[in-house]
């Protein structure tokens, strides 16, 4: 019977082999569409650890509501005329080209360093090989909420700007170091130029995140969605 941890020793394996993780490492989050285990890092990277993101095989995802997002997560036109066939490779690759795009661009995301197979490694967003908390599980300072929540919002209106909404943000897969919050988890994020209804997964993910912050004191913004949403939404400044 081929396990969890055979599957994570053979893609650590491909990794360790190509020169960029220097061990297998350990999980620090199994997930209902991933694990996440933190590695060393080789001393190529110049880094002490990266994380390694391990997708399930397509029959033991829980992608919530996939056709919702299928729309908008053709990035290759071979996609159209064989979804079925390369859905497998469709979340990761989105995901490993989405962090790419925002990495690029300065968003708050985990900087992305290759793909191989159904894994993508990464930047490690933690100390000490201890793994981030989500913000869920955050502990703010009177003072910090406010500014914690103006930089979530700067990466919302950075992703928008690069043409690419979430589609499933909320506090769960946004990390806060103590200091920053930085967006993770990307696989079902869509394009604004493909998607036929970009404005109301943008809006979901907006109200999720203004939802979450008012319940630690943070004032209500007055028509935020539209506010961002205007300032980059014409088709000649998408990227």
């Amino acid at each position: 019977m081929y396990t969890d941890t055979d599957r994570f020793r053979d893609a650590a394996s491909a990794f360790i082999d190509a020169g960029y993780i220097s061990g297998e490492g350990r999980v620090v989050k199994r997930g209902k569409e991933a694990s996440v285990l933190c590695c060393p890092a080789h001393p190529s990277l110049g880094v002490e650890f990266v994380a390694l993101k391990i997708y399930k095989d397509q029959e033991f995802r829980n992608f919530r509501n996939d056709a919702e997002y299928l729309r908008g997560r053709v990035w290759k036109r071979r996609d159209l005329a064989h979804l079925k066939a390369f859905k497998d490779d469709l979340w990761v690759d989105t995901e490993y080209h989405v962090l790419e795009k925002l990495s690029a661009a300065g968003v708050r995301v985990p900087r992305p360093y290759t793909q191989i197979g159904h894994a993508i490694l990464m930047a490690y967003i933690g100390a000490d090989g201890e793994p981030a908390a989500p913000l869920k599980d955050a502990r703010f300072d009177a003072d910090q909420a406010p500014r914690v929540f103006e930089e979530i919002v700067g990466s919302i209106d950075g992703m928008l700007r690069c043409g690419v909404v979430h589609g499933d943000l909320s506090a769960f897969n946004i990390l806060f170091d103590g200091e920053h919050p930085v967006i993770i988890d990307f696989p079902q994020a869509i394009r604004v130029t493909t998607h036929d209804d970009p404005y109301r997964l943008f809006r979901r993910d907006v109200e999720n995140v203004v939802e979450y912050f008012v319940r630690h004191g943070v004032e209500r913004p007055e028509n935020l969605v539209d506010e961002l949403w205007e300032r980059h939404y014409l088709p000649e400044r998408v990227v």
